[in-house]
């Protein structure tokens, strides 16, 4: 055998391959520039995504706030809505239109790792984004907490039904919080949660813009509670399914024309978990979400009931990487 023939062929696969290598890294690069040349001349129409499986909005945001560069370049992301009430598209009617930015749909690019900086992410510290109300990303756990708990336990006090005072709310905002070290606390902002009664047939055997403005538009009731975290909203879980089911009910008696038909395109669907929108009846009750995909209720002691903890990031929360899939979730400074 000819060793130094064999030395040279190999020599040459290998400077031929990294050669390859070099050139399939600097077209990415190009392809990336380009999209970031187009969206400083204000060039934005048609750049959606690369792939089915990258979103754009991914790459563009990069090192920037992520509330404020999501909402900037939101059309980067077909499953994010703008919710501006206006008449520029098909939605508009059904819109909350209180400005906000909400992922809708089966399953958006919205996963974010929150509370480690390990890649890759574990399961436990996967998070979603509901969506950016002003420039803050409100995320959702993606996996309930370990143990299903009430509402609220404390049976003795005045008013049971007070969020504030809500044995859940304690939990979330002592025990929970405190499994975060304080650099991540402090990515967590502050918020004033509307957690005031809401009537039965106003949140549940209605659509989502009705329920919306019941429950934290203009018809809200006005008790508030300012905490870190928090749980969603019923009308969060509204907004969450495609846009065609807007119009339909929480609940509906003949089970024909409800929110159970959105649950293979609710990205929110697919737990029995608590809200934390207490219901205005006598009988101590909240809403909760169901397996089916549809909205119920339940008295506020039941302690079967699952829980994923919401919150919102402070504004200046920058992306550091990531597409936001759950192999590949946005990860933040």
């Amino acid at each position: 055998m000819n060793k130094k023939g064999f030395i040279s062929i190999s020599v040459v696969y290998t400077l031929f391959m990294l050669f390859i290598m070099l050139l399939l890294a600097v077209l990415a690069g190009y392809a990336n520039m380009r999209v970031l040349l187009r969206i400083a001349k204000g060039d934005t129409s048609d750049i959606l995504v690369d792939s089915e499986d990258n979103r754009q909005v991914g790459v563009v945001c990069r090192q920037q706030k992520i509330g404020e560069c999501f909402a900037t370049y939101s059309n980067l992301d077909h499953d994010l809505y703008f919710h501006d009430g206006s008449d520029m598209d098909s939605n508009s009617e059904n819109e909350a239109g209180d400005n906000s930015y909400r992922y809708a749909g089966n399953n958006p690019f919205n996963y974010v790792c929150f509370g480690t900086s390990n890649v890759p992410c574990p399961e436990d510290n996967l998070y979603r984004i509901i969506g950016i109300f002003d420039n803050q990303a409100k995320l959702i756990k993606v996996n309930p907490l370990s143990s299903n708990q009430a509402w609220n336990s404390k049976t003795t006090v005045t008013s049971p039904k007070l969020w504030k005072e809500a044995s859940l709310n304690e939990y979330l905002n002592n025990t929970f919080l405190g499994t975060f070290s304080s650099e991540w606390q402090q990515k967590i902002s502050i918020t004033t949660w509307n957690a005031g009664e809401a009537e039965y047939d106003k949140i549940l055997t209605t659509n989502a813009k009705d329920a919306y403005a019941y429950e934290v538009g203009e018809h809200k009731n006005d008790m508030t509670t300012d905490a870190k975290i928090g749980l969603m909203y019923v009308s969060d879980f509204y907004y969450a399914a495609s846009p065609e089911y807007w119009i339909k009910k929480g609940l509906d008696s003949t089970g024909t024309d409800d929110y159970r038909a959105s649950a293979v395109s609710n990205w929110l669907a697919g737990h029995t978990e608590w809200t934390i929108t207490p219901i205005n009846n006598t009988n101590n009750q909240a809403f909760k979400l169901l397996t089916a995909g549809n909205v119920g209720a339940d008295y506020i002691t039941t302690a079967t009931v699952e829980v994923r903890p919401v919150f919102y990031l402070y504004s200046t929360v920058s992306l550091v990487s990531g597409i936001g899939s759950h192999d590949d979730p946005y990860l933040v400074n």
